[in-house]
């Protein structure tokens, strides 16, 4: 049998046995004599392979993975061992270039397996500790705070932990319990060792605090890591508020603070109270399919000086810092904190919920030369535009001219496009933290929250906090793919001065996107502009144009025959050689139907540069700017937007109808000065009695659909007739089991009242 056990290992671990042997009598393998220590004993004990240490054959020289870079020689000194850091019982291996020595039982032990060994009973060995260590679970005690000898952190009242009656040592169970030697490619390329001690000024990788004692060692690579960092890469982080005020960088995030930090005292973090407080997992709505893992590049070798960006904004990931990353199937999907936070997924939200199971953007399937749609209170029947309904109209969804294959409802002079029927009624989207409504008003104009624009039709609106978007808008996805530019572009985030691309204003306090390679951004309101517009005077189509004929030398726009600037885009046609300004081409108000309503008690039409008269609202000129205007003799004229437009609904002058009662609710534009938000809505009241509706916002509506909650008994109106008020018959009735009430009233109503 050879015996050189450290060239030709035994195939079982062994035991290493200096003081007692269990009380058992066995005999060496080799000399046939009782085993008494230094002795090595096989762990299985069906093997019965027992020897001496003074009978194993040693030779002159090895190779050890402890120390594999150097070979290490057969010596006689009296200083500690490295991996164990105890005194040799006999000869020991040593490095002559570096001071590096191991004994004989750390070179043959077994480092893949636990450094904690049982002996009997509850009693236990530790490879680093002299003495045997007692096991103690889970006992609340009223003694002073004890550490651990390990990761030197404390040990909890009514956790388990190994202590030594003779030196009042204590170990972490999961400490004590740590192998010598863990290979994973998560922490370190190369086996990382565990030494009880290292040497003065080494330096931990993770941290940049000195080591100390006990850590994890690559000595090929010089790399160190705490027992308390390395539980850091996996540990839930137990943030607790630091008592004194200080400037930090938050180690989460990478901006500055100043005042009250949060502290993890496992690895050290520095932290904003909102990024302690993030989750360790979450979901986003741009990539549903896995969790995000808050992901501390810092601790991650695999990350360090690798480039990696962000798929919401698309700047880069500083790896000091934080992220939440996606490592399923090779996803390699990283996303700032900032960014997870503003598309995460509310578990907590009904809405939010089935937003995320049942896909939020699923589209509505339309089929059918007859249909009913939600949007609309009557049939809508299929139409081709261009045969039945002329080149001229225009989708009441999108603003856009319609186009095979469209529906529509004549008796309400009310078209759109299939695809527009077909748009999801709930949303959720990059622009926008919560979830999003589909609603139309048909004689209300909005103003989208992302490009600033106004416009009719379809809209996308929230009712937490009555942010009101566009289709176009809500139609983009990130990356964002734009035919100006050849590489996708990502959510600008900066909020810097930089110029858009497309109109060349400044896009700071703008919703906008832009190009992290090419310092190329665009706003939104560019982003969504048409590709194409007809002129009433160019047969052709006008093609939006991103670069200039640098063989022309005059710029000029052939609508306002004014001067071009040569950089912004344009419309034009090639044929004709004809450009044009964009707002030349598609209009101060491309997106509002410039049509008759009935939102007062005349007829009235909305226009822009009408008669001169003054707004009624604020006694400005009316003249160059969207406004509604009696076609009657009585004068009556308001801005179509703004804080002019909401007080005349508020005094009762003006009325915007719809099917949805609850769609009144929409958000109205903040007075620059008062900071006021106006809301119209019912809410879902139940039970019998209530109380009235005293607002005068239903003064002129003559008839309207009211679609409420079932729970609902009943609505009452008061209304006008011949000078006094009178109350209306109940309707909704049937003990709420309606849940839809179609009125035509001849009067003017004063108060909705429930019952």
């Amino acid at each position: 049998m050879d015996f050189d056990l450290l060239n030709n290992p035994h195939p079982h671990p062994l035991f290493f046995f200096e003081q007692g042997m269990n009380h058992e009598v066995v005999f060496c393998t080799r000399c046939r004599r009782q085993l008494r220590p230094p002795a090595f004993s096989c762990s299985d004990s069906h093997c019965n392979f027992h020897i001496h240490q003074s009978c194993i054959d040693l030779p002159p020289q090895i190779h050890n993975r402890f120390h594999p870079q150097h070979p290490l020689s057969r010596t006689t000194n009296n200083y500690l061992c490295t991996p164990c850091w105890q005194m040799p019982s006999g000869d020991v291996y040593a490095c002559s270039r570096c001071g590096f020595q191991i004994d004989v039982k750390c070179a043959i032990a077994d480092t893949k397996a636990s450094g904690l060994r049982w002996m009997t009973g509850n009693q236990f060995r530790h490879f680093s500790h002299p003495h045997t260590l007692t096991l103690r679970r889970e006992q609340n005690r009223e003694t002073d705070e004890i550490d651990c000898l390990v990761c030197g952190l404390l040990i909890k009242s009514g956790s388990s932990y190994y202590f030594c009656y003779f030196c009042d040592s204590y170990f972490h169970q999961q400490c004590a319990e740590l192998p010598r030697e863990m290979l994973n490619s998560d922490f370190h390329e190369h086996p990382l060792f565990l030494l009880p001690s290292s040497s003065p000024q080494t330096i931990c990788n993770s941290c940049k605090n000195d080591c100390g004692e006990f850590v994890y060692n690559c000595s090929l690579c010089e790399f160190n890591l705490h027992i308390a960092c390395l539980q850091s890469f996996k540990h839930k982080h137990s943030f607790t508020q630091y008592r004194n005020r200080t400037q930090f960088v938050c180690r989460a995030c990478g901006e500055k603070g100043n005042g009250f930090s949060w502290y993890c005292i496992i690895c050290h973090l520095s932290v904003h109270k909102k990024c302690a407080k993030m989750p360790l997992t979450l979901r986003i709505f741009g990539h549903r399919l896995h969790d995000l893992s808050l992901t501390y590049f810092r601790d991650a070798v695999d990350f360090v000086g690798n480039k990696i960006d962000c798929k919401i904004c698309g700047e880069k990931i500083r790896t000091k810092y934080a992220a939440y990353g996606c490592y399923k199937y090779n996803c390699n999907y990283f996303v700032h904190l900032d960014c997870a936070r503003t598309q995460s997924i509310d578990f907590n939200s009904t809405v939010d919920v089935l937003d995320s199971t049942n896909d939020e953007n699923v589209k509505i399937e339309i089929s059918g030369s007859e249909i009913q749609h939600f949007i609309h209170h009557h049939s809508l029947n299929l139409y081709s535009p261009e045969e039945e309904l002329g080149q001229d109209r225009v989708c009441d969804g999108c603003m856009k001219r319609l186009s095979d294959p469209s529906y529509g409802c004549e008796e309400c002079d009310f078209f759109v496009h299939k695809e527009c029927l077909e748009l999801p009624r709930k949303k959720r989207n990059f622009l926008h933290q919560h979830s999003l409504h589909l609603i139309s008003i048909p004689n209300f104009v909005f103003q989208c929250q992302a490009c600033l624009k106004y416009f009719n039709g379809f809209a996308y609106h929230c009712k937490t906090c009555l942010s009101t978007f566009d289709t176009r808008c809500t139609s983009i996805k990130i990356p964002f793919k734009h035919p100006a530019h050849q590489h996708p572009l990502s959510l600008d985030r900066t909020n810097e001065d930089h110029k858009c691309e497309g109109c060349g204003e400044g896009v700071k306090h703008k919703v906008a996107f832009r190009c992290v390679d090419c310092n190329f951004h665009l706003d939104a309101g560019c982003a969504t502009l048409p590709l194409g517009v007809r002129y009433r005077f160019d047969p052709h189509p006008l093609d939006l144009t991103f670069l200039e004929n640098e063989e022309e030398e005059e710029y000029c726009c052939e609508i306002c025959e004014e001067e071009r600037e040569p950089g912004p885009w344009f419309y034009g046609c090639q044929k004709c050689n004809f450009a044009a300004h964009l707002d030349c081409a598609v209009g101060m108000f491309p997106y509002v139907k410039l049509k008759k309503h009935e939102a007062h008690k005349h007829t009235m039409k909305l226009g822009v540069k009408g008669k001169e008269e003054d707004c009624v609202a604020c006694d400005e000129s009316c003249a160059e700017d969207l406004a509604y205007e009696c076609i009657s003799n009585c004068k009556f004229k308001v801005h179509a937007t703004g804080p002019c437009y909401h007080s005349q609904v508020v005094l009762g002058s003006l009325a915007f109808t719809n099917r949805c009662f609850y769609s009144r609710g929409v958000g109205l534009p903040q007075h620059t000065i008062q900071n006021e938000r106006i809301l119209i809505t019912i809410g879902p009241y139940g039970g019998g009695g209530g109380n009235a509706w005293k607002e005068k916002i239903f003064t002129s509506i003559k008839g309207f659909a009211i679609d409420h909650a079932a729970w609902i008994y009943s609505f009452q109106f008061h209304y006008e007739k011949k000078g006094e008020l009178i109350w209306s018959v109940k309707h909704g009735g049937d003990g709420g089991s309606k849940s839809e009430e179609i009125l035509d009233l001849s009067h003017f109503m004063k108060i909705v009242s429930k019952t």
